[in-house]
């Protein structure tokens, strides 16, 4: 995951911590935080969250490009 600061980068781990009942069991998970100036990947990341946030809002361009290859997943996070 995109590193930040420390306490949002615990935000994200009791996050996760707290959606491994969506996992199947036997399925291990970890998470490691990574500036994403340091890693390419991480911008895939941005690019589907800022598609899915303007699908969101209405405005479907490029999510029509991603539809067929994204699951998207309501996540309340508090």
């Amino acid at each position: 995951m995109e590193a930040r600061e420390p306490q949002l980068n615990q935000r994200d781990i009791r996050t996760v911590q707290s959606a491994r009942f969506l996992l199947p069991k036997g399925i291990s998970f970890r998470i490691e935080h990574v500036f994403g100036r340091d890693e390419p990947l991480l911008w895939v990341a941005d690019v589907v969250a800022g598609a899915c946030r303007a699908h969101q809002l209405g405005e479907n361009e490029y999510w029509a490009e991603l539809a067929n290859v994204v699951a998207e997943f309501d996540v309340k996070t508090d």
